[in-house]
């Protein structure tokens, strides 16, 4: 591996795992996680273009996020069972309606800001609300409580709930 390449992993697993150096950090914006134009993703099958619907590029954004931040513990499926979780540590798994409906959205928001049982950092001070809120429903749409959005030229199905209408709005 290059020096390059290894300084940059470096700094990606210390933004990751707890470290607290913020210089050059700013807000966290669903555009930071798209591919470069005319590129796409082998980790999410992104089209080459970005989605003209804000919810879609939001919902490609939020799972790039959660690939970064979170699925080395939580698993990519959110199955709690990611390769980097400590053995002794009791992850959830996303996709559990028990556990789902245990927990409302501002007590997933107070988890990711503040972290959990001091095995899992606190992103508040690297999050901003809007990033905090894309995971929140990145982890309802894990466990089926939020259906993910369709790009814009898809077309829904008659009589289907438009779930990305007001995507701050709780699931009932």
């Amino acid at each position: 591996m290059r020096r390059p390449a290894l300084a940059l992993a470096a700094l990606i697993a210390l933004a990751s795992c707890g470290g607290d150096d913020t210089r050059g950090l700013r807000e966290w914006t669903p555009a930071d996680h798209q591919p470069p134009e005319g590129e796409t993703s082998d980790r999410s099958g992104a089209p080459d273009e970005i989605d003209a619907d804000p919810a879609v590029t939001e919902a490609r954004a939020a799972t790039a996020l959660f690939g970064s931040l979170c699925a080395s513990c939580h698993g990519d499926d959110g199955n709690g069972q990611g390769p980097g979780r400590p053995p002794v540590a009791q992850v959830p798994d996303f996709r559990d309606a028990t556990w789902q409906s245990s927990r409302d959205d501002a007590q997933l928001a107070a988890s990711i800001v503040d972290g959990r049982g001091g095995f899992m950092p606190a992103f508040g001070t690297r999050l901003s609300p809007e990033g905090v809120a894309a995971l929140v429903r990145h982890v309802r749409r894990l466990g089926g409580v939020l259906a993910a959005p369709a790009p814009a030229d898809a077309t829904a199905p008659a009589g289907a709930p438009d779930d990305a209408a007001d995507p701050a709005a709780p699931p009932e």
